[in-house]
């Protein structure tokens, strides 16, 4: 499984789903690193966008 971008609309708020691997720019994401050893992950499908935590929470389940 990996995570992607809901029915392929891609924009600010999109939900990320967990879904089976079907090869899909909306299923692939780059990392890239910001320094100090963290990395963000760049969306394939929309260059623009990136992953983010909802609300910024650090707490376990926090959605993306």
């Amino acid at each position: 499984d990996c995570a992607l971008i809901s029915q392929g609309k891609a924009g600010d708020g999109a939900e990320v789903i967990q879904w089976t691997h079907t090869g899909g720019a909306n299923q692939q994401w780059f990392p890239e690193p910001c320094g100090n050893g963290l990395y963000r992950f760049r969306s394939c499908h929309e260059p623009s966008l990136f992953l983010a935590i909802k609300n910024v929470k650090s707490a376990d389940g926090a959605d993306l």
